[in-house]
């Protein structure tokens, strides 16, 4: 257990690519394509390859379904679970999911773990987005040639001529993006020549990943969570990362950013306090999508139309209960989360149903998954699923 915490958290992604694809380097052989063991250590997350923690980008699509403890060997799923871990979605809100520790490939299996089922519902929420201008671009990011490892580009909502310690950044470079990396425990931003330490500040953000090694940028479109403190990630926009160039012209090892404005999210709840308890269907007190989601739910389970006098689901109060009635809170929580300065109703939350999830019988230590809607026949599902989540004995 060399290496890691006694409770870690699991995480599904949803998302349609494979793991393989995504990763820096690949998972365990045989591991699932869509699950992998997750922790977040040492300031940001981490996956298992069964034999080390490796950083690795959280996207805003992925989801912790269950959480582990090492020491007393349980496995605890997250249904009813809402809200983030370390900027990553936690929970799901029904499913038929399955959690069996220590097991790979159906057999008994010591640091292994098995998931077993065919669905989840989760909510999937449309963020609140705020409009972020990058006001200044210049000749580009300037990086010292004998620069090693890895970095990011650091957006500053302030001029870092102004605010970074002596010697500052390199005459030309850009006023707001300047490159950093995190080394002995701080931050640091490089001038050109040198590496300085420097304090970030609350409304920092790292919006691309360097390599120095092999001079690329990488958008850290979609990232969600913080590195060591810092935001990073931005949900769109029109910026452009180039490497190898300065000031228009090619020039080995420093980094251009071209582009006007990005989005990130706004602070702004998806979940809003319902007044007169209209379209609060589990009496929590708030309203949300999932609301909505209950309202569905009974409806699947409904053999025949519904005639329901004071039903929390029956939300438009006409005696039924009817997808009419989903659509109800859909619209109340739409009125009542509109943006505050103009108006529109923005981040309205939409249900979503996983369907084809395809977990199958997947051994697991954390999870980490993707989602593909298609429903698939057994071989391919077999092929997909793997024998499960390879992980560090030692853990």
């Amino acid at each position: 257990r060399r290496g890691a915490s006694p409770s870690c958290r699991c995480s599904a992604i949803v998302r349609l690519e494979n793991l393989a694809d995504r990763l820096p380097s690949p998972p365990f052989q045989d591991n699932s394509e869509h699950l992998i063991a997750v922790q977040f250590r040492d300031g940001q997350w981490h996956y298992n390859d069964n034999s080390d923690w490796l950083p690795f980008v959280p996207l805003k699509s992925d989801r912790l379904i269950a959480e582990v403890d090492f020491d007393n060997e349980t496995m605890v799923d997250l249904k009813g679970r809402q809200g983030r871990v370390e900027g990553v979605e936690q929970g799901y809100l029904e499913g038929d999911l399955v959690f069996l520790p220590f097991q790979w490939n159906g057999r008994p299996n010591d640091g292994e773990f098995t998931v077993e089922g065919t669905y989840l519902d989760v909510v999937v929420s449309t963020p609140q987005l705020t409009t972020v201008e990058v006001e200044s671009i210049d000749q580009g990011i300037a990086v010292a040639d004998d620069a090693t490892g890895h970095g990011y580009i650091l957006f500053s909502a302030e001029d870092l001529f102004e605010r970074l310690p002596s010697p500052g950044p390199r005459s030309g470079n850009d006023r707001q993006m300047i490159a950093v990396r995190y080394v002995d425990d701080r931050w640091q931003y490089n001038s050109n020549s040198e590496w300085v330490e420097f304090a970030p500040e609350d409304s920092d953000r790292l919006i691309a990943k360097l390599d120095f090694d092999q001079d690329t940028i990488e958008p850290l479109l979609n990232a969600v969570g913080t590195v060591h403190g810092i935001d990073q990630g931005y949900y769109g926009g029109d910026l452009e990362f180039l490497a190898n160039q300065w000031n228009g012209k090619p020039n080995e090892g420093e980094f251009s950013v071209r582009g006007s404005f990005f989005h990130v999210e706004s602070d702004a709840p998806l979940a809003t306090a319902s007044a007169d308890g209209s379209g609060d269907t589990n009496s929590d007190g708030l309203l949300s999508a999932s609301d909505a989601l209950r309202v569905i739910n009974h409806l699947d389970s409904a053999t025949t139309a519904e005639f329901a006098i004071d039903s929390p689901f029956d939300v438009n109060k006409d005696g039924v209960v009817s997808p009419r009635d989903a659509l109800n809170v859909i619209n109340l929580l739409s009125s009542q989360t509109g943006n505050e300065e103009s108006g529109e109703a923005e981040g309205v939350a939409s249900v979503n149903r996983l369907d084809g999830f395809g977990l199958g019988a997947q051994s697991v230590d954390f999870l980490f998954g993707n989602r593909f809607s298609e429903t698939l026949d057994d071989e391919e599902e077999d092929r997909r699923i793997g024998e499960g989540l390879g992980l560090d004995e030692r853990l």
